[in-house]
């Protein structure tokens, strides 16, 4: 061998280290490639994401799909809740102490004759009183009148028979009215007026003739009465005379023996029976 090693023992020497030098690099070589590749693919500027991203070009990584964890789920609040609005949900609030609407109850119509008494309870906040009532009775008319909250009673004559409709409304102050009450009564025709305990006397030339008339109440007796003396015929005579109770006529005559004739209508009775003539004496 020579002194630079180019001999044969140098030429040996250097041929047995060149094999495993070349296989290190060749191992290093490809370590760099395999990290630079794998370097690439992690980069979000990659060109497999990049082409994953276009329609159309196929993806080289597999799809991910994300999955919420049981722990992770969000439960509404109750009080969250969406909750239906109330029926009256829009609808102006009522003034505080806003005027009530009266009421009518307990309506009831008796008869006593002709007579009929119309009662009933009206209910109502006192405070919004004076209150006004009307009895309206079909054919007959309205009666309006001041009343108060708690019962009410009017009583009426009927100037017919037999009843009616009747129809009460109440009023507050407010104008604040109740709804109409419909009624009715219905009673028998009553007994026809009588007369009795005809009777007379004279005084100072005026002569005087009394008798008596019952009839039903609010039935409203009417007297056609004529009186004649014998020859002289008909002495006086008064026509649709009211005569409820004790009647008295009167007229200028001398004593002696009259004739009395007495007709009676009534508002149930419109045809008087025929009269009878009956003798007073007058003394």
């Amino acid at each position: 061998m020579t002194h630079d090693g180019t001999g044969p023992t140098g030429q040996r020497w250097m041929t047995r280290w060149r094999v495993p030098a070349i296989a290190v690099l060749a191992a290093l070589v490809v370590i760099g490639l395999v990290a630079a590749v794998v370097w690439a693919s992690g980069s979000p500027d990659s060109p497999q994401q990049v082409a994953a991203s276009q329609p159309g070009q196929p993806s080289s990584r597999p799809s991910v799909t994300a999955t919420r964890s049981p722990e992770a789920s969000i439960t509404p609040s109750p009080s969250a809740t969406p909750q239906a609005p109330p029926p009256d949900a829009g609808q102006p609030a009522p003034q505080p102490g806003s005027p009530a609407k009266p009421v009518v109850t307990a309506f009831a119509a008796t008869a006593n004759g002709l007579e009929v008494t119309v009662s009933f309870t009206l209910n109502a906040q006192a405070d919004r009183g004076p209150f006004t009532c009307s009895i309206r009775r079909a054919s007959i008319g309205t009666d309006e009148f001041s009343c108060n909250a708690g019962p009410v009673s009017r009583t009426y004559d009927y100037d017919f028979c037999c009843g009616s409709e009747i129809y009460v409304i109440a009023t507050d102050r407010n104008g604040v009215s109740s709804d109409q009450w419909n009624g009715s009564v219905d009673f028998p025709r009553p007994d026809r007026p009588t007369y009795s305990n005809l009777a007379g006397r004279h005084d100072g030339g005026t002569v005087f003739v009394q008798f008596s008339v019952a009839s039903a109440p609010g039935d409203d007796p009417k007297c056609d009465i004529d009186i004649s003396q014998g020859l002289a015929g008909s002495v006086h005579r008064s026509d649709d005379m009211p005569c409820e109770g004790t009647v008295e006529v009167s007229f200028a005559g001398a004593p002696g023996t009259y004739y009395v004739s007495i007709g009676i209508t009534s508002d149930s009775h419109f045809n008087p029976l025929a009269p009878n003539q009956q003798p007073v004496t007058v003394g």
